[in-house]
């Protein structure tokens, strides 16, 4: 699922050029671009270039075990992505559609939900 064909070619230009009122929008695409560029990293990459922790494999035995071991981790873990991805993708799916259901809006409200993990906030 991309994320250009939903945003649209004008506003798409426009987000790229760096019209300012479409940084709201803008902001709320950057997180599954993210997600989805991890994704695809972690499916094409080689293990030992993925940052420590992203894919953790802890299996002990033989090295056909940990390699099936690791092929199964990357899986489960790019799944993991690509539903989180997906789930935002719908967010801004309702934010278009919002948008295009009231052209005079020009601010529409944007939900984005604040994570926090250890004292961090995203």
């Amino acid at each position: 699922m991309d994320i250009a064909p939903i945003v649209g070619d004008e506003r798409m230009n426009k987000m790229l050029e760096g019209d300012s009122g479409f940084l709201p929008l803008l902001k709320q695409c950057r997180r599954p671009l993210a997600l989805l560029a991890i994704k695809k990293a972690i499916e094409r990459l080689p293990i030992e270039v993925i940052p420590e922790g992203i894919v953790q494999v802890q299996q002990v035995g033989s090295v056909k075990e940990k390699l099936k071991a690791e092929k199964d981790a990357r899986r489960q873990v790019a799944d993991s992505l690509d539903q989180d991805a997906r789930r935002y993708i719908l967010d801004l799916q309702d934010t278009i559609a919002s948008m295009d259901d009231d052209p005079s809006n020009d601010d529409p409200y944007i939900y984005q939900a604040t994570l926090q993990s250890k004292g961090i906030t995203f």
